[in-house]
């Protein structure tokens, strides 16, 4: 049984053509119109089993053959529902601001009319993209999909994922972002933070790791100093008690205390020399494209980084 968008064709096709398809001439002697009749059938019923590419196809040469609002209503239909929300817009404003006479068949107002609400309702559920791009020099180039889109503004895109790209000063940055119809703005950032940028983005950048690899280098020496210190004086105490080489047994203990914290001065010293090391080397080699990755172990600093 053909549904209620059947109706509305017939009704069209008498309105226009004068005559219904069962009062159709064979097809070698059928007017343009009557094979335009013909041609809403078939799309019809493509579009009442979904099939949206095949049924937009039939609507349109349905349309070539014989104009009619209500043929391109249902082409910005068959391109709604199938996601193709830019183009359904299109349509929908172009059957929308048809101009009509007085005596134009009801169908047709009703076409206009049906269009002009549905492009309000499409308007809500297309989302946008704002792309931006920091840290650049010059000026940048963004492109959506192959498109060139103005930088930080919005614009509307079919719902899906899409590939943004911005080039600027011989570099490129590239996201992947997907959105879902009705989600409003959609917001992406492409970065070119260099390693020589003053103000790299807090987390990366191997400016950032060596400055704290120094830091914890310069905090492990005082403390190397300072143990060392310690254990130094004890060692002395304990001396001048003993006689030649003999100590006391009482000593023994004090004695212990000593060398472990010389043990830990040691360390810390150490500690402190491969943090320099790693420092030194974030900050004057600064490989540029390096993700970096520190590793701090009991008496270690590792340093990864990925070119």
């Amino acid at each position: 049984m053909r549904g209620w968008r059947f109706v509305a064709l017939v009704s069209l096709s008498v309105a226009c053509f004068g005559r219904t398809a069962a009062a159709a001439p064979p097809d070698s002697t059928k007017s343009p119109a009557q094979r335009a009749l013909d041609l809403g059938y078939e799309a019809d019923d493509l579009f009442a089993r979904g099939k949206w590419d095949d049924a937009y196809d039939k609507f349109k040469a349905a349309d070539d053959l014989a104009h009619s609002p209500a043929f391109v209503l249902y082409m910005a239909r068959c391109r709604r529902n199938a996601g193709h929300l830019i183009e359904a817009e299109t349509i929908y404003a172009r059957v929308a601001g048809e101009p009509l006479d007085a005596d134009s068949p009801k169908p047709f107002r009703t076409a206009v009319n049906n269009a002009t609400d549905e492009l309000a309702d499409l308007k809500k559920k297309i989302p946008t993209l704002r792309a931006v791009a920091n840290h650049t020099t010059g000026s940048v180039e963004i492109k959506a999909d192959g498109k060139t889109i103005a930088a930080d503004t919005p614009v509307e895109m079919d719902p899906g994922s899409h590939d943004v790209v911005a080039t600027n000063a011989g570099k490129t940055s590239k996201k992947t972002v997907t959105i879902a119809q009705g989600s409003g703005e959609t917001r992406v950032t492409l970065d070119f933070t260099s390693p020589d940028d003053p103000h790299p983005s807090w987390g990366h950048g191997p400016k950032l790791w060596g400055g704290l690899a120094l830091g914890i280098g310069v905090a492990a020496a005082a403390g190397g100093i300072v143990t060392g210190a310690v254990a130094w004086r004890q060692h002395d105490d304990v001396r001048s008690r003993c006689i030649g080489n003999h100590c006391s047994v009482k000593d023994a203990n004090e004695i212990q205390e000593a060398y472990k914290f010389a043990s830990i001065s040691t360390g810390l010293l150490i500690f402190s020399g491969v943090s320099a090391v790693a420092g030194g080397v974030l900050l004057i080699v600064r490989p540029g494209r390096a993700n970096t990755i520190v590793g701090v172990g009991p008496a270690s600093l590792v340093v990864q980084q990925s070119f």
